[in-house]
């Protein structure tokens, strides 16, 4: 029986992390095509700018892809990070 609920609980792990690791490659697929659509239109990214958007929530990045289109430079596309 014990046996049984360890069996368990390592399955709802093991599920759980999956869950979370394909959350994550989601979200880390939406910023790097974020990157590249902003490097494709205006300019590449330094290091430390791809960083800081790889450090922004998911619903951040999808709020930014939304908005891309609605930008005229690199420098609107910060403010309108700075101001959320």
């Amino acid at each position: 029986m014990l046996d049984n609920a360890i069996q368990q609980i390592r399955q709802q792990e093991r599920a759980t992390g999956f869950e979370e690791g394909i959350f994550k490659g989601r979200a880390e697929g939406k910023t790097e095509a974020l990157i590249t659509l902003l490097e494709a239109r205006f300019m590449p990214l330094t290091l430390e700018e791809k960083e800081r958007l790889f450090q922004l929530t998911d619903e951040k990045i999808t709020a930014l892809l939304i908005q891309f289109y609605k930008i005229d430079s690199m420098r609107e596309f910060w403010q309108g990070i700075e101001t959320h």
